[in-house]
């Protein structure tokens, strides 16, 4: 799943709860912002919690934005652990 909503993101994750706690989704990349890039976004922290309580694990960031010369955003990348991945044998 990729999450490019605009400072949404955490909300599109809320309204995939089912999907995420039922271990339907291994892999989400979402943007997480530092600033007020988009009005009423939820901070790092609140979204970086929220995966946590859903059993998803930071795995990397990437492509970090600077406006001004102060970290903006970056793209998120994170895992659920527990969930079953198609694994093709050797």
């Amino acid at each position: 799943m990729k999450a490019a909503t605009q400072g949404l993101d955490l909300e599109v994750m809320r309204g995939a709860k089912t999907l995420l706690s039922h271990e339907k989704v291994h892999l989400v990349l979402l943007e997480i912002t530092f600033d007020d890039t988009y009005l009423d976004a939820p901070s790092a922290a609140e979204t970086l919690s929220y995966m946590r309580s859903m059993d998803f694990r930071l795995l990397s960031f990437y492509k970090m934005h600077f406006r001004n010369g102060f970290a903006s955003w970056i793209d998120a990348l994170f895992v659920n652990p527990n969930a079953k991945m198609l694994i093709r044998p050797e």
